[in-house]
């Protein structure tokens, strides 16, 4: 019932890597590691120069990018947006990541327009992909909040959510055939924190994940949202399982019989829909170390054991895209939840690259 060949995976930004870390040496990296798939971010703003348009500088290099990691035997491609262009001062589009009109103004429905074009586009031109994740955390604040500055509550997001992907597959649909389309990966968070239902924070903030699903669900159902069936809109759930929960000496615990009931409650919103059966990608998992050595190979065990214990206890995970090969990051910083610290080149692999190339080898 499940497909879990691509079990195995990682998160990769090409257009971060730096000048003095070419593509091929990057590839080096990858083929290594031994990850089946890919995670690949494709965001918009890189892609495209308008709604209708390719940036050809950039395509052509994310072209290279895909042969480079089929040439190291990665075996499944997703990519991952979540920008869209929304009106500027003068209606024009312009790209951004997150902000979103109101879904009762014109113009929320001209961005979804755009929107669902910008997917027409970028499906038409890298057809050698595998599939699609069509956003990125659109129960989050920074991947989802409105134009005008007011907060969307979560219920507001879930919509928005439903709407985005109702017309992100449908353009995706429109010009190719046989692409995997994956729900844009949640985030654990929307619960009241200082409700007291909950016991603690992280049950809270997964819980926040069940309601998203939930009204995301009930939206299909009623029809309102472009069709009633959940494959319009995608093939496979998707959310990011981060654990944020700390032990008596204040460091990240490691994935444990909560961390799975919490997910497996999750999918339960699925199975109670009659959706049971299609499947769950992690398209962000990890552990930030803090820059701290000692916790980095800590960590890097903790990781491993979280990866064993979805494998052997949460048959609805396909595939985890750990988050992520490099530490590059457009700001500078350093990306602590990263397996190789670039911040030397080549790249240190750390013992998080070393434990989970030897988890893949498995």
């Amino acid at each position: 019932m499940y497909n879990r060949q691509y079990f195995n995976a990682i998160g990769f930004v090409p257009f971060f890597l730096p000048d003095t870390f070419s593509m091929e040496s990057a590839g080096e990296y990858i083929g290594e590691l031994g990850a089946k798939g890919i995670r690949l971010w494709f965001q918009f703003r890189y892609i495209l120069e308008a709604p209708d348009r390719i940036n050809r500088k950039n395509a052509d290099f994310i072209h290279s990018v895909i042969a480079e990691l089929r040439r190291r035997g990665v075996k499944q491609i997703i990519g991952d947006n979540h920008d869209w262009f929304i009106p500027d001062g003068e209606g024009k589009p312009v790209c951004r990541c997150g902000h979103m009109p109101h879904r009762e103004t014109m113009a929320y429905g001209t961005v979804l327009d755009w929107f669902e074009e910008s997917w027409r586009t970028v499906a038409r031109e890298f057809d050698e992909v595998d599939g699609w994740e069509t956003g990125n955390e659109a129960n989050h604040v920074p991947f989802l909040n409105a134009l005008d500055g007011e907060e969307f509550d979560l219920m507001q997001k879930a919509d928005i959510c439903t709407d985005m992907m109702f017309r992100a597959a449908r353009a995706i649909r429109g010009v190719t055939t046989g692409k995997l389309i994956i729900m844009p990966g949640m985030a654990p968070i929307g619960g009241d924190h200082k409700d007291p239902k909950y016991p603690d924070a992280v049950t809270a903030d997964y819980d926040g994940m069940t309601m998203s699903l939930e009204r995301i669900y009930r939206n299909i159902e009623s029809g309102k949202f472009g069709s009633a069936n959940p494959r319009d809109f995608f093939d496979k759930l998707c959310w990011h399982p981060y654990y944020l929960v700390k032990d008596e000496n204040d460091d990240w615990k490691c994935p444990d019989d909560k961390w799975v009931e919490l997910n497996k409650a999750v999918y339960a919103v699925a199975q109670a829909h009659g959706d049971g059966d299609i499947g769950c990608y992690f398209s962000e998992y990890g552990i930030e170390d803090g820059d701290n050595i000692e916790k980095e190979k800590k960590y890097a065990d903790y990781i491993v054991e979280g990866m064993r214990r979805a494998k052997a206890d949460m048959p609805f995970v396909e595939s985890i895209q750990v988050f992520r090969i490099f530490s590059f990051l457009n700001t500078g910083e350093y990306d602590t939840y990263s397996l190789c610290d670039g911040r030397v080149i080549p790249p240190r692999k750390k013992e998080k690259f070393e434990k989970l190339m030897e988890f893949y080898k498995e």
